[in-house]
């Protein structure tokens, strides 16, 4: 968004983000979610309230797939090329009219919504897309494919919270690697650090750069034993 704003002028950029909203609205509202609010270029969207929805983890991971299959179809000959993150958390929050006296919203508060942020953000680190906490993926797994990154450590926080990639829908993923990944991660929880190793090794000669492939093969050579990936910026 900064760069964009600095090389766009006020309305320019005002209607590329009004195009670029819409279009992401449209798919979370298609996957029966609620817009709460858009902070500058970010669309906060919640499932599950008003009303009970037995599969909103599964919707909300279902809207963030097609809102990244609708970046690729966008209008990138009147507007700049763009790419999204996402970030999605399951947990308890409250949900209700929240501000001041003069004004309120109705909206979402609670450590789960700020996890689902810092999940947005990690996305940096990670060079992924899409990524959701373990709550999110034990509740969709069924309906869709993902990639376990191992836990992590968001500053503020005291606990590590597992998290995974989001990559597609349930059969319409391809990668034939990711069989080998979730068997390297699970060396990596039984301590056998060698195998694991050379699943990793194996892994970035199809993913150069992989972020958590690189951090696991360093902790190993280093001969630690903590995997747990400390991000130090939100």
């Amino acid at each position: 968004f900064t760069t964009l704003s600095e090389k766009m002028a006020p309305e320019e950029l005002t209607g590329a983000l009004n195009y670029f909203l819409t279009h992401f609205t449209e798919c979370v509202l298609a996957h029966d979610g609620v817009v709460d609010k858009f902070i500058g270029d970010a669309v906060v969207a919640f499932w599950n309230a008003p009303f009970d929805q037995p599969d909103f983890a599964t919707s909300a991971c279902l809207a963030a797939i097609a809102i990244q299959e609708r970046v690729k179809t966008l209008d990138t000959v009147r507007y700049p090329a763009i790419h999204v993150r996402i970030g999605i958390n399951t947990g308890e929050m409250v949900v209700g009219n929240m501000g001041s006296s003069s004004r309120f919203n109705y909206t979402v508060m609670g450590d789960s919504v700020n996890f689902g942020s810092r999940l947005e953000g990690s996305n940096k680190f990670f060079k992924t897309k899409i990524l959701i906490s373990d709550s999110t993926y034990e509740r969709a797994k069924n309906a869709v494919m993902a990639r376990e990154l191992g836990r992590i450590l968001v500053v503020g926080k005291e606990k590590p919270v597992g998290i995974y990639e989001l990559l597609g829908r349930k059969g319409e993923v391809t990668d034939t690697g990711l069989d080998a990944w979730a068997v390297s991660m699970q060396d990596v929880k039984k301590g056998q650090l060698l195998k694991a190793a050379k699943g990793f090794e194996a892994w970035l000669k199809d993913h150069p750069g992989d972020t958590a492939a690189q951090h696991y093969l360093k902790t190993i050579s280093d001969g630690g034993n903590d995997f747990v990936i400390k991000l130090t910026e939100k």
